[in-house]
């Protein structure tokens, strides 16, 4: 993702970012929400369709899912749509790409901070991983955020609601798992590639978007809660934990003296 003729020169006008959507064909609530969010955006997009539950593609599942895994359908189809993702951005060489879940909910003014955290990628070394939500409340210590900087190193993904790789990447990620197929949902596959392949991972700070099926304005489509109690249960633990892990520690931070180096 590096390019340093676009770091040089941050007035230079970015090339259109490919949006994939990962979507499930019969979720129409997710699929108008985030095709009006994308739409006032003006950001142009592509959904991601086929694999929906009761419909794999059977030389994907032969090839990627390992036979004895356990888990849901549900699980399996947020697996073969990013790996169908990966496949087109590699079919078509793309150098960076953002893929999406068809749930989220994204931030005031994400367009123009989005093309501000691609711009600060520009000076990253690939093969790397842009994680831009924080789907399960877990954010940069605030002693480690520094005024101006918007990507800060961790060690695994936030989760798969939305992140940016590129071609190499992707390539990385299907010969992997095609060597090894997997047991695991996307984000544990993620996060055991990363360290195997040394695909750097980044955090978005503060992120630019969250997850509705985590907030509570959508039922979730892989939990096994009842149906009735996702969105209730969803929506008072995710404001728990944002308030505890986000605002009272970067409240607790001002509080404190900065620690002497």
């Amino acid at each position: 993702m590096s390019d340093s003729a676009a770091a040089e020169n941050p007035a230079e006008t970015l090339p259109a970012l490919p949006i994939y959507v990962i979507h499930a064909g019969f979720m129409a609530e997710r699929r108008q929400s985030i095709t009006d969010q994308l739409g006032r955006a003006g950001l142009p997009f592509e959904f991601v369709l086929g694999n929906d539950p009761g419909a794999f593609d059977p030389e994907m599942v032969g090839t990627y899912i390992d036979p004895a895994s356990r888990q849901s359908v549900g699980v399996h189809s947020c697996l073969l749509k990013h790996l169908s993702a990966y496949g087109t951005i590699l079919a078509r060489k793309q150098e960076e790409a953002l893929i999406v879940e068809d749930d989220v909910l994204l931030e005031p003014g994400f367009r123009d901070r989005l093309e501000a955290v691609r711009r600060e990628a520009r000076g990253l070394a690939p093969p790397c991983s842009l994680q831009l939500g924080a789907a399960n409340n877990r954010y940069t210590p605030p002693g480690q955020l520094r005024p101006g900087q918007l990507l800060y190193p961790a060690r695994r993904v936030r989760a798969t609601e939305a992140y940016i790789i590129g071609w190499r990447e992707a390539e990385l990620y299907l010969k992997a798992i095609a060597a090894r197929p997997t047991r695991n949902p996307i984000d544990l596959v993620l996060n055991r590639l990363h360290r195997l392949l040394g695909i750097a991972v980044y955090w978005a700070e503060p992120p630019l978007l969250f997850q509705g099926s985590m907030t509570g304005r959508f039922s979730s489509a892989i939990e096994h809660a009842p149906r009735h109690r996702n969105r209730l249960y969803n929506r008072i633990k995710f404001a728990a934990h944002r308030f505890g892990k986000y605002h009272f520690r970067r409240f607790w931070s001002r509080l404190l003296p900065p620690r002497s180096r």
